[in-house]
């Protein structure tokens, strides 16, 4: 039983990585394409733009993969917490 937990533990740490590594690398990418960019300053605002919006996506939809994988056992949890409070009560 630990051993199960140890290892959904993990997974959901790895999930949770995955998306803060896309955020996180989206924004250095994005200040790095700043600093050395030869277009003019409106080019690179709408290149800059597009790259935040590919990366808001990108991290939208790991968001809801994680949610949709994890969704069912978190509501399992919520109820079970429930029903251990309403039997102490």
């Amino acid at each position: 039983m630990f051993f199960k937990k140890k290892k959904k533990s993990l997974e959901k740490k790895k999930d949770t990585s995955i998306v803060m590594g896309l955020i996180v690398g989206g924004a250095i990418g994005s200040v790095i394409s700043l600093l050395f960019a030869p277009d003019s300053g409106k080019n690179t605002r709408k290149k800059v733009a597009k790259k935040g919006r590919d990366v808001y996506e990108k991290s939208k939809t790991q968001a809801e993969l994680f949610l949709e994988k994890y969704n069912k056992q978190i509501k399992e949890k919520i109820s079970h917490k429930k029903d251990n409070t309403n039997d102490k009560i």
